[in-house]
């Protein structure tokens, strides 16, 4: 099993994974490394139709007892796209939520939405999502995870 000692770690991996599968497989995407904005950027290098493509990690470890959202203050680009629902960020952008067994959850805003603990965001406060999103949602293992992300890529 992977383990990883924390989220930056986890995002650092799957970066390094996600670029040599484009590079490997020759899709037209660039992978971004900063991570102002969102965790992965990946950019569809299409001149027809150019595509910016957005992937917030978390990791949730029972030792913190909560997979946070924003700042602890209930602010940040995390709540305010699953607040706002801009339809871009429901066609583009993706989580890839993992727990220290291995088991990720590859969902769109709508299946985080679900689990957001109280069904709401609230401002000035720190926000959730609720663990048992494991145990509800289709989970891949993490060593499944760039397949699942690269078959996505496929198709948008």
């Amino acid at each position: 099993m992977i383990q990883f000692r924390n989220e930056e770690k986890f995002r650092n991996q799957l970066l390094k994974e996600l670029q040599d599968r484009i590079v490997k497989e020759s899709l037209y995407f660039q992978v971004l490394k900063s991570k102002n904005v969102n965790d992965i950027l990946i950019c569809k290098e299409s001149v027809s139709f150019p595509i910016l493509v957005f992937i917030e990690v978390k990791l949730y470890k029972t030792s913190h007892g909560r997979i946070g959202i924003g700042g602890s203050e209930g602010k940040g680009f995390q709540p305010e796209i699953l607040l706002k629902r801009p339809i871009y960020f429901d066609r583009y952008l993706r989580w890839v939520i993992s727990n220290e067994n291995g088991k990720c959850v590859f969902a769109n805003n709508d299946v985080v939405s679900k689990y957001l603990i109280g069904r709401k965001l609230t401002e000035g406060q720190q926000n959730n999502i609720n663990p048992n999103i494991f145990d509800k949602e289709k989970t891949i293992n993490i060593t499944k995870i760039a397949d699942e992300i690269i078959s996505w890529l496929k198709v948008i």
